[in-house]
């Protein structure tokens, strides 16, 4: 991947992509469309009725911390994500909709201009949370905010308020309208990394 523009933090990169949209899918359509479209180990972050859950997707099914389920009704957005692709999906009314964006340098697809940023999570300290999964963490901030986070704890106990942070990096995907303006037409989830010191 060539960077073709750096500043302010943000890369300009060109990658391959394709995307497939569905619409109008019911909620028992959900888990299977989850399982044909992602059969690569991923990150999760669901956006619920009642909680935002954050964990890994593997062998076709969801991991979270204290073995935490959720009923497919109660999303209200979920990203399931790699380095590879996204599948988005979010209620609209009483059914739901979803996007799946697949990157490569190699494959066919159209050759677009993303801007690579990577957004700072909340979380300068470990948490104090018992948490009976080995494989999550409770990050917090000073103001009591906290997150639960699909990472060791010894993965994460560099985390501080001054230069080590956990972000989760996005993709932007630039398009033209009539006028030669550009803007961001897509975002997806990549990955979730930590900034260096």
């Amino acid at each position: 991947m060539q960077i073709l523009f750096k500043a302010n933090g943000l890369h300009l990169i060109q990658l391959n992509t394709t995307v497939t949209l569905y619409n109008a899918m019911q909620v028992q359509n959900l888990q299977s469309l989850i399982a044909e479209t992602m059969s690569d180990q991923a990150w999760v972050v669901a956006w619920l009725d009642d909680s935002v859950l954050i964990g890994r997707y593997a062998q076709n099914k969801f991991i979270f911390y204290d073995d935490k389920a959720f009923d497919y009704k109660t999303i209200k957005k979920i990203r399931i994500f790699n380095e590879s692709k996204e599948l988005f999906i979010w209620r609209h009314g009483q059914t739901y909709k979803g996007r799946l964006r697949t990157d490569n340098l190699e494959m066919d697809g159209e050759k677009q201009d993303i801007v690579v940023a990577n957004q700072i999570l909340c979380g300068t300290q470990l948490g104090n949370k018992s948490i009976s999964h080995p494989d999550f963490t409770e990050i917090r901030e000073d103001s009591g905010a906290s997150l639960i986070i699909p990472f060791k704890k010894d993965q994460v106990k560099h985390i501080n308020d001054k230069s080590q942070r956990m972000y989760v990096q996005t993709y932007n995907y630039v398009e033209k309208n009539e006028g030669y303006q550009a803007t961001y037409a897509d975002c997806r989830f990549v990955t979730f990394g930590f900034t260096k010191s």
